[in-house]
């Protein structure tokens, strides 16, 4: 298990790093608070044609597009020489591959996906941890507590004890957005779910066209037949056929959730990671490869702008572990390091766009767990039996003893995996599945083959007024992010307009439930509203725009008024969707990427519904 122990050593350098100052580096580079004390020095320069800030779905899009060494993917093939930046490490031996095709966690026991909620849990960060103070009220008074019995408390208000942030007040949080640091981001253990935006709901004219997002489809190796051969699956899209389809628009029923995921045999799958995204040439490139270069555990602290701003001349770069600063020089900078986090560099950068780290977005979640009731139990033979009938027989003649009807391995085994869509009169998007997410895991003795999990996700509302804003990268009161970054803080509150839907939602998921089974007790209750950022489908903050004035980048992702600065990832997109963000960003990059090659993008605009 390489990427066990690759995780084990990341989490300890991470421990070990925090807490330790560094000398300021040298040529006015950010401070890095958050990382042990070097000694600065200056690497030499390097030059590339495009260096591409972080390293996931989208970052692997542009380096698949834009390098020489890329396969080609229609008709882009950039022929440059790319440089991908990530302050994570790799989990894999292939860069940024999906952790989830682990024989470990597609294990047929719901041990590995126990086991794989605790990786995710483990591999991120929470963006925002609100100050709770530094002290013990029932500890011996000779104990050291800083802002307690030795010092005036607020000496130590503005120190991130704990990383804690000072300047966040708890109502305004996003308290479960969070951050991956490791190559291939979120990507390396994403739900792969990647369904299109509803064309009139959720989409404006800045969105990717038809053609755009099946490129992005082809790109992710997006279907929706990898389970539909699969008995849960079949079950509960019958009984959904059956009951919540009488509601719907005959043109967004309830269908099989698109995924990105390609069938290995009867009992395994590849989920598309960022390795499947960058092709094996570049997911297994040699380190002298001439047209590509991966630097890990490397933070991008800045872009240096010329002197009138319109150009970016170099990102400086710093490795934590050599105490090195490298200015990278390139004809084209791509910052799509996190929705937060490129905004995030922007800031740190003196990027001026009163834009940058407002209209942000997450989606407002409900979600709860059920058992099948009996009735669908019993359905399996009755009437999915025809189709499965050999399948289940060859099941229970190997497996008398078994009083569940549905193989635990092999044929027929496969997850649910059904998806509802956003309608007019039910703005929320629906995902019907057991995924292994770090909350909702199924820790109930009750056999995994029989339990599924419902999230519904509401269509979020851009307001200027919900943002991300971030400390000086110089301030005096010396706190950052755990990678010496600025610490970002969130202004975030739910539009009243919202309210209503979201109440609506919550009754809809109640009724959909009881069509498929019964809640399992341990939930702390049936439906449960999650904590805001908890979807970790943030987006907005960097959005596309056809104005300065309220957006961040032009309709091809091209930052305003800088020549050579793109940007990516779910923070571009320009207006609130309620269903997975990833293929409309990945499609969003697809077109930049066309744009920075001069490639002609007047077709690739989604058409508005008259």
């Amino acid at each position: 298990m390489p990427h066990l122990l690759a995780l084990t050593a990341a989490l300890l350098h991470l421990h070990d790093a925090s807490g330790f100052h560094a000398a300021p580096l040298r040529g006015g580079a950010l401070p890095s608070k958050m990382v042990r004390a070097t000694t600065s020095k200056m690497a030499a320069d390097e030059k590339y044609d495009v260096v591409v800030i972080g390293s996931g779905p989208v970052g692997s899009t542009f380096a698949r597009c834009l390098s020489a060494s890329g396969e080609a993917f229609g008709d882009l093939n950039g022929g440059k020489k790319v440089l991908m930046v990530d302050a994570g490490k790799k989990m894999s031996e292939k860069t940024g591959e999906h952790i989830k095709n682990s024989l470990l966690y597609q294990s047929d026991h719901a041990e590995g996906k126990r086991l794989f909620s605790q990786l995710i849990a483990g591999t991120i960060e929470k963006i925002s941890k609100p100050w709770t103070g530094s002290s013990i009220d029932n500890i011996n008074p000779t104990a050291n507590q800083p802002g307690c019995n030795q010092e005036p408390k607020k000496k130590y208000k503005k120190w991130n004890m704990n990383l804690q942030n000072p300047d966040q007040e708890q109502y305004y949080n996003l308290p479960e957005a969070a951050v991956s640091y490791k190559v291939g981001g979120m990507g390396a253990h994403w739900t792969c779910s990647c369904p299109r935006p509803h064309p009139e709901l959720e989409m404006n004219a800045l969105f990717p066209s038809d053609g755009l997002y099946t490129m992005a489809e082809d790109l992710l190796n997006v279907n929706q037949n990898t389970y539909d051969d699969e008995i849960r699956n079949v079950l509960v899209g019958d009984r959904l056929k059956e009951t919540i389809d009488k509601e719907l628009d005959p043109k967004y029923p309830s269908q099989y959730l698109p995924l990105a995921v390609k069938r290995v045999n009867e009992q395994y799958v590849d989920w598309t990671g960022p390795s499947v995204i960058l092709g094996d040439k570049l997911a297994e490139a040699a380190k002298d490869d001439p047209n590509f270069t991966l630097k890990q555990e490397t933070i991008c602290k800045k872009l240096h702008f010329s002197e009138d701003g319109k150009t970016v001349e170099y990102a400086e770069l710093f490795n934590p572990k050599t105490g090195e600063t490298t200015k990278v020089y390139a004809d084209t900078f791509v910052a799509c390091c996190g929705q937060v986090h490129t905004a995030q560099l922007l800031a740190a950068s003196g990027f001026e766009n009163d834009a940058n780290g407002r209209y942000l977005c997450t989606q407002p979640m409900y979600f709860t767990r059920l058992a099948f009731g009996n009735d669908l139990i019993k359905r399996i033979k009755a009437k999915t039996g025809k189709r499965f009938n050999d399948v289940i027989n060859a099941w229970q003649e190997k497996n008398p003893h078994d009083p569940i009807p549905i193989p635990r391995n092999g044929k027929g085994s496969g997850e649910v995996q059904c998806w509802i869509p956003v309608q007019k009169d039910r703005p929320w998007h629906c995902q019907i599945h057991n995924d292994n997410f770090y909350y909702g895991t199924n820790t109930s003795p009750i056999d995994d083959r029989l339990v599924v999990g419902l999230r519904w996700f509401a269509v979020p509302k851009m307001s200027e007024e919900n943002r991300v804003t971030f400390t000086a990268p110089d301030n005096a009161d010396g706190y950052f992010d755990m990678m010496g970054m600025p610490q970002p803080t969130f202004h975030y509150v739910e539009e009243h307009a919202d309210v209503d839907t979201i109440d609506a939602m919550a009754k809809d998921l109640t009724k959909v439930a009881s069509f498929i089974g019964t809640p399992i007790p341990e939930a702390a209750t049936f439906v449960q509203y999650l904590p805001g950022g908890n979807a970790l489908h943030l987006h907005g903050c960097n959005r596309i725009g056809t104005s300065v004035t309220d957006s961040v980048a032009d309709s091809n992702c091209k930052a305003w008024g800088v020549n050579n600065l793109y940007l990516g990832g779910n923070g571009v997109i320009p207006k609130g969707i309620g269903c997975n963000p990833t293929l409309t960003s990945v499609a969003l990059a697809l077109r930049a990427s066309m744009d920075i090659l001069g490639v002609d993008t007047s077709d690739t605009f989604h058409t508005p519904v008259e």
